[in-house]
């Protein structure tokens, strides 16, 4: 995970990145999606949907301000 927060005068900025794989490992609670993922035939190895997941990520940025 990657987070960046900076405060410029009244604004401040927060970026946060979390990969696939993390997102899959620590925000997916419900375990039926998770089953769900778990038996997608697409894959022979669990370590392809891994190395699929860890080419891509989610990133969120938000910007507020004081006024």
């Amino acid at each position: 995970m990657q987070t960046l927060m900076t405060s410029k005068g009244k604004n401040a900025l927060h970026v946060e990145s979390l990969s696939m794989n993390t997102i899959y490992a620590t925000k997916l609670n419900e375990e039926g999606e998770k089953t769900r993922i778990d038996r997608l035939e697409m894959f022979d190895e669990f370590e392809e949907w891994e190395l699929l997941q860890s080419h891509y990520c989610i990133t969120l940025s938000v910007c507020t301000s004081s006024d």
